[in-house]
């Protein structure tokens, strides 16, 4: 990575600092904390506990997990306080259908949801398909 040629050259130096630090925490050279902050909640935590890959974050001992409620401050970040709903049309067309999962050796049974008409998307399909056991 590197800056453009209209960058000054102090810019240039606080920008290769900066990727210094990244590559010192990528080798983990000396203890940090790494602290994310998600109004949204649509963050996962991935634990690599001595080697082992995708641990539950709960067994991790150097994983703290605080959920919170969303105040104002993260509803306005959001824009959720600013959504226009005025001619919002709930009206949805759903389609459920009953499939199974041709690359599993059991065939496991899916469905698969259709979403068509959504809010704040204009002609756009929106599909999910769950596994679940019978």
């Amino acid at each position: 990575m590197y800056t453009g040629d209209s960058n000054t050259k102090d810019t240039a130096a606080l920008y290769d600092e900066h990727l210094q630090r990244l590559r010192e925490l990528l080798t983990v050279s000396k203890p940090f904390t790494f602290i994310l902050d998600d109004p949204s909640g649509n963050s996962f935590i991935e634990g690599r506990c001595e080697g082992k890959r995708n641990m539950d974050p709960k067994t991790d001992p150097q994983i703290c997990v605080e959920n919170y409620t969303r105040d104002a401050k993260h509803n306005a970040l959001l824009g959720i306080d600013t959504m226009c709903t005025e001619n919002y049309d709930t009206t949805t067309t759903t389609t459920n259908t009953d499939t199974t999962v041709p690359y599993c050796d059991d065939k496991a049974p899916q469905y698969t949801s259709t979403h068509t008409n959504s809010p704040h998307y204009d002609d756009t399909v929106q599909q999910y398909t769950n596994t679940y056991e019978k």
